[in-house]
């Protein structure tokens, strides 16, 4: 409730107070008395906007300060809020400087424009002709009925239930979140104790593997040592073991006129003995480093080279030589692999892929069935360029050509996981094949198109149903995606 308005140079007015009674004031007057002025002078102590030509005396500041009774009105929390001093009586001032500037306190506590505004707002309310809006808002309607009401502790207790309900909602959201979060955790660890399980590991095999790895990576100067002391012990005339083995005639015909080089004789035949063995031991790792019988397949590094744009990325980004790995992304261009001839033949008559006419690529399955059959060998080196061309099928510009392959791919994975792995990827390779095809439809086609294949995919494996990469890649279709390709 105000109880009192002091006005100093604001328009007519130099200098003004008014004491309000508690009851009912009415102030009348004829046109032009001043009855408007006073509206206008408590709109801006309110905190309404400021037009310039409020003050009187432009030299002066303009000051407008107004007491209200605060007592039983729950304002409490208002102040409490915005870290001011509450008082049964506050004072509420708006001060307009000479330079045109607002200046706004509560309590001689200096406050924003917005938290005189907010606190006016609550205090008073001017109805003047066609000011009747406020009656249209939800939120002025409740508090007038508490406030009539005495709803005031019932409200405090609402509010607190309330605050409590909502707390225990995003508690509860995230212990879902959390729980979704294991299964899928107790997924990814089973999947990785089954392929530890399937390895088969055994003590000590991977200081052995590690052993083989670094006679494999130092196999170039290896085999450089190895054929310089080969050369060494075999060159024709100026090898060691053929220059020795002249000595040692030499020195045996000498044997009947001085007989102490028939003993030098002897045990130089005894080190030509023993450098024949070192040398022949040499010659078979030499061998055994040149070339690998288990090894069935060998591929390099290639540049993909795009043909309309002229860009060169090097493939692949991982390397990989295990079926299990290979099956989920094919890390071999056909242009930088050779394989042993024996084992093509045995893969085309194994195979048939001539039966497979579903199959839109040849060298998937051939490279998977020697990841099966032989060993894989990777060489950390560019060998070839491989150039893309737009119109072919794994890198077309028509999206459903696209899902075609990848489904194609994942078919091949299937088959050959299911007849020679035991069926020990099919799991992963149901969820590559569905993910694949709708992140390409995340960019591609309409909403209509994605839920279809989402459909049929959930239909055929339920429990991809599970999988957030489906609700995920919908969401981000929705959002941020504009559907314009319907090739």
């Amino acid at each position: 409730m105000l109880r009192r308005l002091s006005v100093e140079n604001y328009a007519l007015i130099d200098s003004l107070t008014l004491e309000l009674d508690p009851h009912l004031n009415i102030i009348t007057g004829e046109t032009g008395a001043g009855k408007s002025i006073l509206l206008g002078a408590l709109s801006l102590l309110l905190g309404a906007k400021n037009d310039g030509s409020a003050r009187k005396d432009a030299a002066r500041n303009c000051t407008v300060e107004g007491t209200f009774d605060l007592a039983g009105r729950g304002m409490e929390p208002f102040f409490a809020e915005h870290d001011l001093d509450y008082a049964a009586e506050t004072t509420l001032t708006r001060i307009i400087t000479p330079a045109g500037k607002s200046r706004s306190f509560i309590n001689d506590v200096p406050v924003s424009l917005a938290e005189l505004r907010e606190l006016g707002g609550r205090l008073i309310d001017i109805h003047s002709q066609h000011q009747n809006l406020i009656l249209s808002s939800e939120e002025f309607r409740t508090q007038a009925l508490d406030t009539l009401a005495g709803n005031g502790p019932l409200l405090e207790q609402y509010t607190a239930q309330y605050t409590r309900l909502t707390t225990l909602r995003r508690e509860l959201a995230a212990l879902r979140e959390a729980a979704e979060a294991g299964r899928r955790d107790e997924e990814w660890l089973r999947f990785q104790n089954d392929e530890l399980t399937a390895a088969a590991l055994r003590e000590g095999e991977q200081a052995e593997i590690e052993q083989e790895l670094a006679v494999l990576e130092n196999a170039e100067s290896i085999g450089e040592a190895f054929t310089t002391l080969r050369n060494a012990f075999d060159a024709d005339e100026t090898g060691i073991l053929a220059q020795l083995k002249q000595s040692e005639n030499a020195l045996g015909h000498l044997r009947a006129h001085y007989p102490a080089a028939g003993e030098y004789a002897d045990r130089l035949h005894a080190v030509i003995e023993e450098l024949k063995d070192i040398n022949g031991g040499v010659t078979a790792a030499s061998e055994r480093l040149e070339a690998d019988p288990s090894c069935g397949l060998c591929y390099t590094r290639t540049e993909r080279c795009d043909q309309a744009t002229g860009v060169r990325t090097p493939f692949p980004a991982e390397c990989s030589t295990r079926f299990d790995r290979m099956v989920f992304r094919n890390p071999v261009d056909n242009c930088c692999a050779v394989a042993r001839r024996e084992l093509v033949a045995r893969y085309y008559a194994e195979v048939r892929p001539e039966e497979h006419p579903e199959w839109l690529t040849d060298d998937q399955p051939m490279w998977l069935w020697c990841a099966l059959h032989a060993g894989v060998c990777f060489v950390d080196a560019v060998t070839a360029v491989h150039r893309v061309l737009p119109a072919s099928v794994s890198h077309s510009e028509l999206y459903r050509r696209r899902i075609a392959f990848v489904d194609s791919l994942c078919d091949i994975g299937l088959w050959m996981d299911a007849r020679y792995h035991g069926g020990r990827c099919r799991r992963g390779l149901l969820r590559k094949r569905s993910s694949d095809a709708l992140w390409v439809l995340s960019y591609h086609g309409g909403v209509g198109e994605y839920l279809a294949r989402w459909w049929r995919d959930v239909r055929r494996t339920p429990w991809l149903l599970l999988c957030p990469e489906g609700y995920g890649l919908l969401v981000k279709k929705l959002l941020f995606r504009r559907n314009t390709d319907t090739r």
